[in-house]
């Protein structure tokens, strides 16, 4: 005869402990997306070749924007690898880490600037596609299959920013990996609307909306477009530009990747934005520098 089975209550705790929590579970864990971008741009000659890798981990409520990887011809970019914010619609604040000095600090946008809104350029698109060539199978990217195109296209575009006014050569050669399983667009509204406070909704929807390209329905898990521009000194060059997904999923995300570690020391900058004059917040803003304007218009550009 088998003898009876006797379990101790502390025994019985011990069991119910290591059993796992559903419930603990469902508290940690949320449905999201994670994808992680790679860009890398070169013009061929030494010191003019940069790369950079970002990681989006977004839920319906919070978005982690993190600087994995940055290289080359990158300046003062490089000084912000390792670095992330994270976006967390709650209480509407913006957490800036820097894991290198175990550093956090707080901010509310959307108080701090109130009806000030960053400049947003103005693109005025005249580009046309001359010819979309179907290369064959793509083989398969990240697991999924894909299919090679080759897209010509010619024209320019027209960006207005902070006073500075250019118009850049857009045409080129781009050969793209197209994932037809693939639809990233709820996962792209979604990171963008975690800006929406900051940015407003027209600056949304011009982000969200997509310009027509011929090409069929999918992701492009992987593209490479080669355009001559010219330089700072007006030297024809050719750069090619190569964004990559190197990770892509839909899963439940952990929470906790939403929080400041608990050993970093915290600054809470709300109190301070508050107290600051909104007059001499909008003066500061209209007069900084704008780099985001050289970008768009390139070093050679004139306002």
């Amino acid at each position: 005869m088998r003898p009876p089975l006797c379990f101790s209550a502390a025994a019985l705790l011990a069991l119910f402990a290591a059993m796992p929590s559903g419930s603990a579970a469902a508290q940690t864990r949320v449905p999201g997306w994670l994808y992680t971008m790679n860009i890398t741009a070169d013009s061929g000659s030494q010191g003019h070749r940069g790369s950079m890798a970002v990681r989006y981990q977004v839920t319906a409520q919070s978005l982690r924007t993190e600087y994995v990887q940055i290289s080359g011809n990158s300046g003062e970019a490089r000084g912000a690898e390792g670095l992330y914010t994270i976006m967390n619609d709650a209480d509407s604040t913006m957490t800036t880490v820097m894991p290198s000095q175990r550093l956090a600090s707080i901010t509310n946008p959307s108080a701090m600037f109130g009806t000030i809104r960053p400049a947003m350029p103005s693109v005025k698109r005249h580009v046309a596609t001359s010819g979309i060539e179907d290369v064959g199978d793509g083989g398969f990217i990240l697991g999924h299959a894909t299919h090679h195109y080759r897209v010509t296209t010619t024209g320019a575009i027209e960006v207005t920013l902070d006073g500075q006014a250019c118009t850049r050569d857009v045409g080129g050669v781009s050969d793209t990996w197209i994932a037809p399983d693939v639809d990233l667009d709820p996962a792209m509204k979604l990171t963008l609307g975690h800006f929406s406070a900051v940015l407003g909704s027209e600056a949304i929807a011009q982000s969200i909306s997509d310009a027509a390209t011929g090409l069929p329905k999918g992701l492009a898990l992987r593209t490479i477009s080669k355009h001559t521009e010219a330089d700072a000194h007006g030297v024809p060059r050719t750069v090619t530009t190569t964004t990559e997904y190197v990770e892509l999923s839909r899963a439940p995300i952990d929470v906790a990747v939403f929080r400041v570690p608990a050993d970093y020391k915290v600054m809470d900058m709300r109190k301070l934005s508050a107290r600051m004059p909104p007059e001499l917040l909008d003066s500061i803003m209209s007069s900084r520098p704008s780099p985001a304007a050289d970008a768009l218009c390139g070093r050679h550009a004139k306002p």
